[in-house]
């Protein structure tokens, strides 16, 4: 589905992401691991058409991505900080932004949305500044299948989430990914990346340095690799 090819951006004259290359493909998960300052966070900014690349290809489906004035639709983004309407309920976040995505949202439909994504139906007319991390995940993953959204690009999901709910997101997830959709997903946390993904990039000055299947791997194996290519200790379990 997603192609990256030979992708590099520099700020100044400093390379940030050099001759990138990577493919996720329909339904996967894919995690891209690496250290703070490993360029993930550039990578996400690219595809997500924030920044351009000074070379390279991002390709879907094999067409440029920015070709299509409609790319920002098969995208959706859930950041680290996620950005709702604090004054408002999930449900009219929801209903918001579709509409602004030019698509008309039925009181129904929204409502099973917020229930697919596990919201509790108690929260559904709540404001958003009442809400937890994960209660604002599951907004924002809601919105991101009421678009339509072919990739959900999420950075650093696990952070501040207490066990549980990061075991709700896995399975979130994963179910949403039977659907024909698929993740890209930024994180530190090995242990997660094993949990949820298809197959684990680690990225290390700005290029993916090995990848791994996950069900042919299993964590102490993972472990390993990484004391091997001596990557930097600040990716956690």
């Amino acid at each position: 589905m997603l192609t990256i090819k030979n992708l590099c951006k520099q700020y100044n004259t400093v390379s940030v992401i050099s001759d990138l290359n990577l493919q996720i493909n329909t339904g996967e998960i894919y995690c891209l691991l690496g250290h703070n300052g490993a360029g993930k966070s550039t990578t996400l900014n690219l595809i997500l058409g924030f920044l351009k690349a000074d070379s390279g290809e991002i390709m879907l489906d094999d067409k440029p991505l920015f070709e299509d004035k409609n790319y920002r639709n098969y995208l959706s983004y859930v950041p680290d900080e996620i950005a709702l309407y604090e004054n408002l309920s999930g449900y009219h976040n929801l209903k918001l932004f579709t509409d602004l995505t030019g698509q008309k949202l039925p009181k129904e439909e929204a409502l099973k949305l917020l229930q697919l994504v596990g919201l509790p139906e108690s929260a559904f007319s709540q404001k958003i500044a009442k809400y937890s991390k994960g209660m604002r995940q599951k907004v924002a993953i809601a919105i991101a299948l009421a678009k339509k959204a072919r990739i959900i690009i999420m950075d650093e999901p696990t952070n501040g989430l207490d066990p549980n709910s990061v075991e709700n997101l896995t399975q979130l997830c994963k179910e949403i990914s039977k659907q024909n959709i698929s993740f890209l997903i930024t994180t530190h946390d090995l242990f997660f990346a094993k949990e949820i993904s298809n197959r684990i990039g680690i990225l290390q000055n700005g290029k993916i340095i090995d990848e791994l299947e996950t069900k042919t791997q299993n964590l102490e194996s993972i472990q390993e690799l990484f004391t091997q290519k001596k990557i930097k200790n600040e990716i956690y379990i």
